[in-house]
């Protein structure tokens, strides 16, 4: 059995399904995370309330105008009426009358300034509601892909586990033993490629000749002295 290319690619396969792991994980995670939309659709509710209590506002203040209008008006035909002829009378008529209108005066005054209010907190929820649409449809779109990544996930790490499964079947005890040692010791990479240079590539200290050959007959192990790790040869 060729042992260092066999450990290499049970490395290798072992590094791909940690790496796919973590990506599934991630996608699920944001799968499951859907803050944006719910943030966006939170801010668009107060922006609805709001406007809602703008537009009630408005209605309050016309409203109110209105009747002390009327009010002002039904003083003003009781005063000319020629129906009152006594002056105090008359003067109190005529006070109130002035009196209704500085406070339609101050109503339109508070109405103008509801009506620029309502005008705001309509523009607020337009644009609360075009980015709770925006965030929809990203969301959308996000949940899409995340679920084809997933898929395609999750077929890779079944396709790797069987590649991890068969590989380790193969080997004979000893040698499983020795790669399980290193990989705890070396982050889950115990095997280092060696270059044509005879360079480490795990630790870039230059392997003496005798040690490359060794590598280079793939029915032996051969360690990096620096690092320690298996070396193996492409190729």
């Amino acid at each position: 059995m060729e042992i260092a290319p066999t450990l290499y690619r049970l490395q290798q396969a072992e590094l791909e399904r940690a790496d796919c792991a973590q990506r599934l994980a991630q996608a699920v995670a944001i799968l499951g995370d859907s803050s944006q939309v719910e943030a966006a659709a939170a801010q668009a509710k107060a922006a609805q309330a709001a406007l809602i209590k703008a537009q009630a506002a408005v209605r309050e203040l016309e409203l109110e105008i209105q009747t002390v209008k009327s009010k002002k008006a039904a003083t003003e035909e009781r005063m000319f009426s020629g129906k009152v002829t006594n002056p105090k009378e008359l003067a109190s008529l005529q006070s109130e009358s002035e009196a209704l209108q500085r406070r339609i005066a101050k109503l339109e005054d508070d109405l103008l300034e509801a009506l620029i209010a309502l005008e705001e907190a309509q523009a607020n929820a337009d644009a609360a509601s075009a980015r709770l649409a925006e965030a929809t449809a990203q969301r959308e779109a996000q949940v899409a892909d995340l679920t084809r990544r997933r898929g395609e996930l999750e077929q890779r790490i079944a396709h790797l586990d069987a590649t991890v499964a068969e590989i380790r079947a193969s080997l004979t005890p000893d040698n499983l033993s020795l790669y399980e040692y290193l990989a705890r010791r070396k982050g889950n990479r115990p095997v280092a490629l060696l270059t044509r240079a005879n360079v480490c590539s795990a630790c870039g200290v230059s392997v003496p000749i005798a040690i490359a050959q060794q590598a280079r007959d793939r029915t032996q192990v051969a360690f990096c002295p620096s690092c320690e790790r298996i070396l193996h040869v492409e190729g």
